[in-house]
């Protein structure tokens, strides 16, 4: 019988396979409340899903440390351990206030050099799994707001005469 392979055609696509062979996030004991912010080597990121802190890992965003901080929605502290690909409560900082989240987060963001900060409007009144997500939401358009300069950028540098 001729298989797919056999006839030359592709069995998988090309992302698929990519995507196949991503680790998967493993979790110490019970999974965090997403959304979480995870530290990386850049900045903190903001990960609403398992799959986001996958991607992270295909893009090598975890090279220069043995653990990185997670925080949850609910304000608990998090490990990551890269080389084990595991989210572990096991941490030396289990809770978080918001001030302290506020600040982890905007001194991520002054280490890159960005000048733009995370200023809620008012801290009694927000709850900390709604200043968690308002805090995924900012870092995932300051994501945006890069990816447009670098694109235009690039476009400027194509279209000058020379």
């Amino acid at each position: 019988m001729l298989t797919r392979a056999d006839a030359g055609l592709q069995t998988e696509r090309p992302d698929v396979r990519a995507y196949r062979e991503r680790p998967m996030i493993n979790y110490m004991f019970r999974k965090p409340k997403y959304p979480v912010l995870i530290e990386t080597d850049h900045w903190v990121v903001g990960a609403r899903n398992a799959q986001k802190i996958e991607r992270l890992l295909g893009r090598s965003a975890f090279a220069n440390k043995e653990s990185y901080i997670v925080i949850d929605s609910s304000g608990e502290g998090w490990c990551f351990v890269p080389e084990l690909v595991v989210i572990s409560p096991l941490t030396l900082q289990k809770s978080w206030n918001k001030p302290k989240i506020i600040n982890f987060f905007n001194s991520s963001l002054a280490q890159t050099g960005c000048t733009a900060k995370y200023q809620p409007r008012s801290l009694s009144n927000t709850r900390l799994d709604r200043l968690v997500d308002e805090m995924v939401e900012f870092e995932k358009k300051l994501q945006q707001v890069a990816r447009a300069r670098g694109r235009f950028r690039k476009e400027l540098s194509t279209s000058r005469p020379k």
